[in-house]
């Protein structure tokens, strides 16, 4: 099987599915985590559709560790 054929297939099916999957989806709740280990912080999260290709994006934001920052700051005095 060609990989357009392949690519003809898949969207037929999702075209014919998309309703039940619909469906499916909005009955679940999707929890994401907004704090990764204690280092990151994820926020403004977005899903989108663009050119054929589902988008997940989330902001990170790097939290420094305390004790790091505090032998840093202790270090340059």
């Amino acid at each position: 099987m060609s990989a357009a054929t392949l690519k003809f297939e898949l969207n037929n099916g999702f075209k014919l599915f998309m309703p039940f999957i619909n469906k499916n989806l909005l009955s679940h709740n999707l929890t994401v985590p907004s704090n990764i280990f204690g280092i990151f912080i994820l926020s403004n999260p977005q899903i989108g559709y663009y050119n054929n290709y589902i988008y997940l994006g989330m902001t990170p934001t790097f939290i420094a560790p305390a004790l790091a920052v505090e032998n840093l700051l202790a270090f340059n005095q």
